[in-house]
């Protein structure tokens, strides 16, 4: 979802619109600014907090278990939803794509979106194997370092 952009480095520097196609019509969704992409994301953090709140529940209760998959199954998509029409702001005409497009468009809609949002997604990535790097470096011994640092090498 969140992968290396498939948008062309044309398209990011001359801050082309996703092209979304729902229902029949292909729509241009502009792609926000700094500012507005943070606020993005600041609502797409609360409506995750509030669907894993949702979906956590008590394990044991089963109950609890099927109100959660009922929530994933009817309320999930409406979420997604949602998210994309907060998004794309006026591009977008509630009522009208509601009634003509389908649930997999809005999905494609959604991750056209999330990988605009995410753009440091890849290199999140190496910091985060950075670090396990230098963790996993840190944590070896004092003797084994102290050994290889004066073994020779051979070549």
């Amino acid at each position: 979802m969140m992968g290396k952009s498939t948008r062309t480095e044309e398209e990011v520097l001359c801050i082309a619109p996703l092209k979304v196609k729902l229902g029949l019509v292909e729509y241009d969704l502009p792609v926000l600014a700094v500012l507005n992409m943070r606020k993005w994301r600041m609502k797409l953090a609360q409506e995750i907090s509030a669907m894993a709140g949702i979906l956590r529940g008590d394990a044991v209760n089963a109950s609890v278990v099927v109100n959660g998959l009922g929530f994933a199954f009817t309320q999930f998509p409406d979420k997604v939803l949602d998210l994309v029409f907060i998004y794309a702001g006026e591009a977008l005409n509630r009522p009208a794509v509601e009634s003509v497009a389908t649930e997999e468009q809005f999905a494609l809609a959604f991750s056209k979106i999330m990988q605009v949002a995410f753009p440091f997604a890849e290199q999140m990535g190496m910091v985060m194997m950075a670090l396990k790097s230098a963790e996993t470096t840190s944590s070896a011994s004092p003797a084994e370092s102290s050994t290889n640092s004066h073994s020779p090498t051979t070549l």
